[in-house]
């Protein structure tokens, strides 16, 4: 008898933690590989060429790549441009110190906290879809000057972050 219960109290303890969103701190989670994997892309040498880019695009979703791509400019040049400053996002940061990542029913996203090359505090929010891998689906970038206050949990709707950083604003 005893040994049954033990088996359901079990159970039941691994089938709330399988259910339960999880938020994974400094973790070697998919999301902060595949941000790790992008950021590496970007470090090797590139000419920025159509096909160094499309290697580049493969990062993101196919939504985003079409955002990207339908953004209205005067010239491919201004286009290549400014397509390389988006992308190039990881640069802005020069020193990380923590991730946090979640992945859920609701949202899958990735929270980098760090500094500029300023020392002024920064994150990134970055969502991601799964479509043969994880690919980004939205970057925010958030420069924390005044507040200083990281969030030390992914939160992978932007309203509620924005929630969060007026109360932040108002408090002060």
């Amino acid at each position: 008898m005893t040994i049954k219960r033990l088996f359901t109290l079990i159970s039941c303890i691994l089938l709330i933690a399988c259910t339960h969103s999880k938020t994974i701190p400094e973790s070697n989670g998919e999301l902060l590989k595949a941000y790790q994997r992008y950021v590496s892309s970007l470090n090797q040498k590139h000419d920025y060429s159509s096909k160094q880019l499309e290697n580049i695009f493969s990062f993101f979703t196919a939504r985003k790549q079409k955002d990207m791509l339908n953004t209205q400019t005067k010239t491919e040049k201004l286009l290549r441009e400014l397509t390389i400053e988006y992308l190039s996002f990881p640069f802005w940061m020069v020193k990380e110190f923590n991730h946090f990542e979640k992945i859920t029913d609701d949202g899958n996203c990735l929270l980098v906290n760090g500094y500029s090359d300023k020392n002024e505090p920064m994150a990134f929010n970055i969502n991601y879809a799964y479509s043969a891998g994880w690919k980004i689906d939205e970057v925010q970038v958030e420069y924390l000057a005044p507040f200083n206050k990281f969030l030390t949990e992914a939160i992978c709707d932007r309203k509620k972050r924005d929630e969060i950083r007026l109360k932040e604003m108002t408090a002060q």
